[in-house]
């Protein structure tokens, strides 16, 4: 009997050390999905735009009208995942602008404005939009989301304002993104890792 029970003992402790290897291994697993993901780069930078627009309807003024017709827009600078793109006067990069309704704004609009450079796609879907008309400019403010080949997508804002009808307007875009650090959940998967070994020994 003594020996039997010392078996069972014997079996429960080789259980118990079994679960927690169980248990380690899910956390070193858990630990390495979220680095993965923590790992995945944004978007992000800033990109202005130049050109013409035109508002519509056609003949209306700053303070009735109701949208934009883009007759042509160029990059005309950037930083950070926009640095690098090439910009007047030594180069010109087309970028081709949605015509659209702001008043009343019935968005998404996928995607407000794209181009492409060195095999990658560039662009931006507008999401929301405020306007401001009531100084005799217009100011268009909006929310939406950043888009490069080969990064991950980064919520964004765009503002845009013009002084009269057919008048050169200046478009600036930039982005916002919060990714954890990886080495922020390191520590956090090490430390569960860490309280499981001490219930462990506290419980041995």
């Amino acid at each position: 009997m003594f020996a039997s029970r010392k078996m069972n003992l014997t079996q429960l402790q080789n259980e118990g050390r079994y679960g927690m290897k169980r248990v380690l291994m899910s956390l070193v697993i858990v630990m390495i999905l979220a680095v993965g993901q923590a790992i995945a780069v944004p978007v992000s930078g800033t990109i202005l735009f130049s050109g013409n627009v035109k508002l519509t309807p056609s003949g209306e003024s700053i303070s009735t009208a109701t949208g934009l017709d883009f007759q042509w827009a160029l990059v005309n600078g950037g930083d950070g995942d926009y640095a690098g793109l090439p910009v007047p006067p030594d180069a010109f990069l087309q970028v081709s602008f949605t015509d659209f309704t702001y008043d009343p704004f019935t968005g998404p609009l996928i995607p407000l404005w794209t181009f492409n450079y060195n095999s990658k796609t560039y662009s931006f879907d507008l999401e929301s939009i405020s306007v401001d008309n009531s100084s005799g400019n217009l100011y268009l403010a909006g929310s939406g989301l950043l888009k490069i080949t080969g990064l991950d997508d980064a919520p964004g804002i765009w503002s845009f304002t013009t002084q009269s009808p057919g008048s050169n307007g200046t478009f600036s875009f930039s982005s916002a993104a919060t990714v954890p650090e990886p080495a922020t959940l390191i520590l956090v998967g090490s430390g569960l890792a860490g309280l499981a070994l001490a219930k462990r020994r506290r419980k041995s």
